[in-house]
């Protein structure tokens, strides 16, 4: 058992541009501590913005090809879904070009059934993010991150896995969050009520 880890880390720093690449990813890291902690839909959009590009690099850098199209693509999904107005809510075409959008790019960039994962979870957090209430954002996250993580691993990955797993975390905090937040308002309309 030991000798596999042994080997999987070996692997995963066998190279300088492997070494780079987890730099990045370990920078990324840092960046999306923070994300899903947030209660605000356009400071996760920013975070996600510059741990995406961090994320494109790092993927590059360790030619999985397919996450470093993704992670491409969802930078320029987070700048575009930043700077989303009220009246685009019905403009369903803008998620529906994405996703088209990740079909086209994770085709160009197909290197096995492993590189349906950053396709699948890019249209999950696709929904995630075009939907304006952060809590519906940071639930569809918990699958889009489960297959991260799974394709971060599988492509030696390491910082993205861990990454990922904080998100899960974060997430969770946020989700606690608002649930004391709800809570606490409710308190406060039944208070005025007695």
């Amino acid at each position: 058992m030991l000798e596999h880890i042994t080997n999987y880390f070996t692997e995963a720093f066998s190279s300088p541009l492997d070494i780079v690449g987890q730099i990045f990813g370990s920078i990324a890291t840092l960046i999306s501590l923070v994300t899903f902690a947030s209660v605000h839909r356009k400071r996760i959009l920013m975070t996600k913005f510059a741990s995406d590009v961090l994320w494109m690099f790092s993927f590059l850098l360790g030619g999985a090809w397919s996450g470093a199209v993704t992670n491409g693509v969802n930078s320029v999904r987070d700048g575009v879904f930043y700077f989303k107005k009220d009246s685009w809510k019905r403009m369903w075409f803008i998620p529906a070009g994405f996703i088209a959008f990740y079909v086209v790019s994770g085709a160009l960039a197909w290197t096995g059934m492993i590189s349906l994962l950053p396709m699948a979870s890019a249209f999950i957090a696709v929904v995630g993010l075009w939907l304006t209430k952060p809590l519906y954002t940071r639930i569809l996250y918990i699958p889009s991150a489960l297959m991260w993580i799974v394709y971060s691993f599988y492509t030696y990955n390491i910082m993205a896995a861990v990454c990922n797993i904080f998100y899960l975390i974060s997430i969770v905090i946020g989700l606690i969050k608002d649930h004391k937040q709800k809570k606490a308002t409710q308190n406060k309309r039944e208070e005025k009520l007695c």
